[in-house]
């Protein structure tokens, strides 16, 4: 309906329409497909809605996961490091 204004549902023969339409009076027609225009919009804006915050929630997790196979051999080596150190102290280490 806003992408054509020369379209007018009211004067679209029966067969031209979806099953649940065809009883209805063409002015019943107009206000039907405002109705699920609305609902549609609000559907869209929901997911929206829901994208933004999985996109947020991925960049979050992500943060959290090392980047490069380099970063984890490091992240390694430091803890392997620590735990020699804090062994050789004295001290006890669970894994």
């Amino acid at each position: 309906m806003k992408s054509d204004p020369k379209f007018d549902i009211k004067t679209l023969k029966d067969e031209e329409l979806p099953v649940e339409m065809r009883k209805m009076k063409p002015e019943e027609r107009v206000e039907h497909v405002k109705k699920k225009a609305t609902e549609r919009e609000e559907i869209q804006k929901k997911i929206g809605e829901v994208s933004a915050k999985r996109a947020k929630h991925i960049e979050e997790e992500l943060k959290k996961l090392p980047k490069t196979p380099g970063e984890v051999a490091l992240d390694e080596a430091l803890k392997g490091i620590i735990r020699e150190q804090v062994t050789a102290k004295g001290f006890e280490v669970k894994k």
